[in-house]
């Protein structure tokens, strides 16, 4: 129940079911309830006929999932290759921070001495 600004309550949804073969305004071809209207105003496809095509023509579009190893073996052996072969992108980051320190640690250093040779020449 929802309050109007006049103060008078309205049910939204009794209106929306009372209303419901009400046939739209404009050029849809179809009434309130989302049927497909025909000449006339004859209901030509009813809302659930519609879902109903929808889902069943979706069925053969779904992916299947199919195993990738034909075995177990086979897939834990690739497991465990992929662990000791591939490093993770952490273990990535952490090596190229690393890198980026010792450089800069190195730069500063040839300043430094490099400030120092001009101070006690």
């Amino acid at each position: 129940m929802n309050r109007t600004a006049n103060g008078k309550f309205l049910d939204i949804n009794a209106l929306r079911i009372q209303q419901e073969r009400t046939i739209a305004v404009g050029n849809s071809r179809q009434n309130a309830r989302g049927d497909i209207l025909g000449p006339g105003g004859q209901v030509i496809e009813t809302r659930d006929q519609r879902m109903k095509n929808y889902y069943n023509a979706q069925k053969g579009s779904q992916l299947t999932d199919s195993p990738i190893y034909n075995t177990v073996d086979e897939a834990n052996a690739a497991a465990v290759a992929d662990i000791f072969e591939t490093p993770t992108p952490l273990e990535n980051l952490i090596s190229s921070i690393k890198q980026k320190a010792v450089y800069t640690m190195f730069v500063k250093t040839i300043e430094k001495l490099y400030l120092l040779k001009i101070m006690f020449l």
